[in-house]
């Protein structure tokens, strides 16, 4: 360029800067007067600023140097037509925005906007403008400092060269520090000169680097800033292309020459300066090293991971959602995976973008960012929603909470301007996502089929023994799990094998199923895995059926989904298979609804007489039991017997377990006779069709040794006297024998910390209690319910009932005052797990009622005998020997003057 042209050129320039400047201070000038509207109009007029600030070092760059190109006037005029397009957009809002109030006119802009869009639209061409005054003050940089020095930085008066700067996005006065992810950032980039930023999309890594890219620009300013958007290999090699131009590099313009060597060369020349590459977005493992199309003239086709530079004079930093392409272009050690922000970071995140008053830290605003689980990008988003629709924070988190399947992606999916970033990228959390999934089902079938699997589980501590299918290559399984742990979709759990995903992970992939309608297939695919896998609840299952019990009481809401006639069979199954574990846990209500259940459907499909269905009918009597709902159980009970008695020899067994669980129920309900009857029966039956040795003979006989201490125990009550009472006598030895052969071979078979073992040691030590032997009986009963403790735990009702045993040995052995407080620990206990009219509350009552009276606490003692008798009346009936028994304890008391006997307090 001449002296003449190159003086015209900067004339036009300058000419053109300042029509530019003029237009945008004419918008700011508008925006800038709705102080009080939409938080938008801030933003809308930062941006303002900043092109100003833009105009203004293009001008000023080219007066002071008096040189300028064709490229800048070219970009200049180019964005001089949409600044002129903006103001007649901001000329058909305000037409809108008459009002007859002031107040009125400060909002009445934004409502019309709104309505039309106008917003959103004025905000993505003033994007447009800024991208192109980037560029336009890159080249103007750049074409004052190539002149006359081939590739070298050209040296400015006062020796100052020029740097490349290349930040799309101004920076955020309102950044959060995220202190651990910024100090591990840090730490890298001065080890290693190069992290890697992982995670999910929307948790911040981005943002993360637009801060490290200021910082750096503010420590040191004689250095490169280069950013590219790497979501696509178009993406990349149109920024290299872009600085092999803006630099000047020899062979830019050439068809034959690989324009992308050109830039790694001249970066990795560390004559050319210090250097701050941001990779930004580099999502697909393809982009850099699958065989993508290159740029013209390049030669190859295996990616484009060769084209990063490298050097001690450059840094490297990488944002991505897959992990593995960190791991591929850096190490491991410089990876930092980015999660969602931690509650204080998140709370002041969400307040900072809050219009006020509603900015200010709440209980309310904790507890939104909690329900959008700390995610930057859901929480920007919500921002906005909340400032543009005038809500406050209660009424949004109402709208997210609804009880709609996927309300609160509804309130999360629309694409609200995010300033801060690219324009290709989508600003509603759901639309983020979905790229992820679009792109793991085009690229790993399997991963996208395993977290569509996952995503209809409980989100939390999903066990990875579900997950693989029965015939699947563990390489499959383990390729297709990492894809989903790269893109940090699902996280492993510390030192377990179980897989956890954020809930709105959970609630997009199902809408995203939805939409593809194939939830109702994956549905059925958890439904059946879960039948297949989920075993009967036993002391040997217990760790197996807790890792799955939480994943199956949510697939039983599936129910609808699974109506076939298999599907039907297999969801009773399911049922009464998560039932025996709830009733092994002490879950008893629970437990019986699911009993309830599975019967219902095996009535329907199988018949009452199958032997599927009276085999739950016998396990819900038994727990009906638990829980005092006496009447029904022995209903359930007699009418399985008589089924059985009527029906195949072939179901012998069952009828034999019948007898035995009945006679159970009525050694509870006093019917000691009838018991007797059964339970010698079933032990004579078992004895003969099972052998002495089998775990359902010892069964049987432990129900009998209760029986017979419990007809002992009646006719000593009765005034028998124990000595010239052989049958008395008798039954005593004969009750205790069978305990402990029954105790001994339960050890034996099962181990010393089963908890049939511990039931069976506790039984006989209330029989050995009932004889007399308290000393063994107190050893024996105190073992059983530390055992119990950590087995069981505290709360369980045979822990419970281990510690009434104990309470009663106690006081039988004259020590009240230890036994009153066992007695009062277990009844608090007691009425918490198992309710106040339980009849074993009751028991404990009259129990602690005794030891008060031995302690000549009278009064106490007679309100607890009243509250024990009303209540067994009620339960067991008038003539249960428990109610009796209570009803001898309060007349008895009752008629005692014993206002004239010393209390003791």
């Amino acid at each position: 360029m001449d002296g003449l042209s190159g003086a015209a050129s900067v004339i036009a320039v300058v000419s053109v800067a300042i029509q530019i400047a003029r237009g945008l201070n004419t918008l700011k000038s508008f925006w800038g007067s709705m102080k009080s509207a939409h938080g938008d109009s801030t933003v809308i007029v930062e941006d303002i600023q900043l092109l100003l600030h833009i105009i203004d070092t293009i001008r000023a760059n080219c007066e002071r140097y008096g040189s300028a190109d064709d490229t800048t006037e070219s970009a200049l005029r180019s964005c001089q037509d949409r600044v002129v397009a903006l103001n007649e957009l901001a000329k058909s809002i305000e037409l809108g925005c008459v009002a007859s109030s002031k107040r009125k006119r400060l909002w009445t802009p934004f409502k019309a906007a709104l309505k039309a869009k106008d917003v959103r639209r004025f905000q993505d061409a003033l994007h447009d403008a800024k991208l192109t005054l980037v560029l336009a003050r890159q080249t103007s940089s750049f074409a004052i400092t190539q002149q006359g020095l081939g590739q070298d930085l050209k040296v400015k008066p006062g020796g100052m060269k020029q740097y490349l700067s290349m930040i799309p996005f101004e920076r955020d006065s309102r950044f959060i520090p995220r202190t651990t992810a910024m100090t591990r950032l840090n730490t890298l980039i001065a080890t290693h000169k190069k992290a890697g930023l992982t995670g999910m999309g929307g948790v911040g890594k981005s943002q993360l680097a637009i801060e490290l890219c200021y910082s750096f620009k503010e420590d040191d300013p004689e250095q490169h800033i280069i950013w590219i958007y790497a979501s696509t290999a178009d993406r990349v090699e149109e920024a290299y292309l872009s600085i092999a131009k803006d630099l000047g590099l020899a062979g830019w313009d050439d068809q034959t020459c690989d324009k992308m060597n050109l830039v790694c060369e001249w970066l990795n020349d560390e004559g050319n300066g210090k250097w701050l590459l941001v990779l930004d977005s580099a999502d697909d493992l393809e982009v850099f090293f699958g065989k993508t199309p290159c740029a013209q003239g390049s030669q190859g086709g295996s990616g484009l991971a060769r084209y990063i530079p490298h050097g001690s004079h450059g840094t490297l930093v990488i944002t991505s959602r897959d992990k593995r392409v960190c791991q591929r272009l850096l190490r491991n050690d410089s990876i930092i995976e980015i999660g969602p922000m931690t509650e204080s970071e998140s709370a002041h995140f969400l307040a900072s973008r809050l219009p006020s008053p509603q900015s200010t830290l709440t209980d309310e605003l904790h507890a939104l960012a909690t329900t959008l689980d700390n995610i930057p990008l859901a929480m920007s988003q919500a921002a906005a929603f909340i400032s543009e629709n005038g809500l406050d924070i209660a009424e949004y988190h109402h709208l997210l909470l609804t009880r709609d399947e996927f309300g609160p992606l509804d309130v999360l999916d629309e694409d609200l301007t995010e300033r801060r970033r690219d324009s290709t990228a989508h600003s509603s959390i759901f639309q983020t996502w979905k790229i992820s999934f679009d792109y793991i089902t085009q690229s790993q079938p399997r991963a996208s089929n395993l977290l569509a699997f996952m995503a209809m589980l409980d989100r939390q501590d999903i066990p990875k023994f579900i997950l693989q299918d029965d015939d699947e290559r563990p390489i499959v399984f383990h390729k297709a799990l990492g894809t989903l742990q790269a893109f940090a979709l699902v996280t492993q759990q510390p030192r377990t094998q179980s897989y956890s995903m954020h809930r709105l992970v959970q609630l997009a992939t199902r809408r995203w199923l939805h939409a593809k309608g194939q939830q109702g297939q994956y549905k059925i695919a958890v439904f059946e895995r879960l039948a297949q896998k989920f075993p009967r609840g036993q002391y040997e299952t217990r760790d197996y059926c807790s890792a799955l019990a939480s994943h199956t009481r949510l697939v039983l809401s599936y129910e609808d989904t699974v109506n076939s006639d298999a599907n039907q069979l297999d969801l009773a199954m399911l049922l009464q298979n998560l039932a025996s574990f709830d009733t092994m846990q002490g879950r008893l209500r629970e437990a019986r609804d699911y009993q309830k259940r599975c019967i219902s459907i095996r009535e329907t499909h199988l018949g009452v007489s199958h032997i599927s269905t009276l085999e739950c009918m016998r396990e819900l009597a038994c727990n009906l039991r638990d829980v005092a709902e006496y009447g029904e159980a022995e209903r359930l009970h007699r009418r399985s017997l008589v089924i059985l008695e009527s029906s195949n020899p072939e179901l012998r067994s069952s009828l034999l377990a019948t007898k035995t669980d009945l006679a159970d129920l009525l050694w509870s309900l006093g019917a000691y006779d009838e018991a007797e009857k059964l339970s010698r029966d079933a032990v004579a039956g078992r004895m003969e069709l099972l052998g002495p040795s089998h775990a359902d003979t010892i069964t049987s006989m432990g129900v009998l040794s209760l029986v017979l201490c419990a007809l002992a125990k009646r006719e000593e009550t009765a005034g028998e006297d124990l000595e010239s009472s052989p049958t008395t006598k008798v039954r005593y030895i004969e009750s205790a024998t069978l305990a402990r052969e029954v105790f001994e071979k339960k050890k034996e078979i099962l181990g010393a910390n089963h908890p049939q073992t511990l039931v069976s040691m506790n039984n006989l030590s209330w029989i050995l209690r009932n004889k007399g032997d308290f000393v063994e009986s107190e050893l024996l009963v105190r073992e059983a319910l530390e055992r119990k403790e950590k087995v069981l735990g505290e709360d369980h009702h045979d822990t419970l009932n281990c510690k009434y045993c104990l309470a009663v040995v106690v006081a039988c052995q004259d020590r009240h005052g230890e036994a009153e407080k066992i007695y009062r620990e277990h009844l608090e206990a007691v009425v918490r797990v198992l309710g106040k009219e339980h009849p074993n509350t009751m028991r404990s009552m009259r129990g602690l009622g005794k030891t008060l009276e031995s302690q000549r606490k009278f009064q106490q003692a007679l309100e607890i005998y009243r509250e024990a008798y009303e209540g067994l009346s009620g339960t067991l009936g008038p003539n249960h020997i428990s109610t009796m028994e209570s009803k001898t304890l309060f007349e008895r008391l009752s008629n005692r003057n014993f206002n004239e006997l010393p209390a003791l307090a």
